[in-house]
């Protein structure tokens, strides 16, 4: 890592709501968060409240989210 140009640092975290959390704390504006997870709805739903973003409009039945949005909702 001494010579890399793009990848300042690496920290593994099992938990993924943990590195999250951490992640989060530890960015300012302008970095890159990179957030790889099992469930999308809840990823976004815990990026939504960090960011304190409401997105709760609905999602018209039938479109190809709709089945996503349904998941966040609950």
């Amino acid at each position: 890592m001494q010579n890399a140009n793009r990848c300042q640092q690496i920290h593994a975290i099992a938990a993924w709501d943990t590195a999250v959390d951490e992640a989060w704390r530890s960015i300012s504006p302008g970095d890159l968060l990179v957030v790889q997870s099992s469930s999308i709805a809840a990823t976004v739903k815990k990026l939504q409240r960090l960011a304190g973003v409401d997105l709760s409009m609905p999602v018209p039945a039938g479109y190809p989210s709709a089945a996503v949005a349904a998941e966040m909702a609950t």
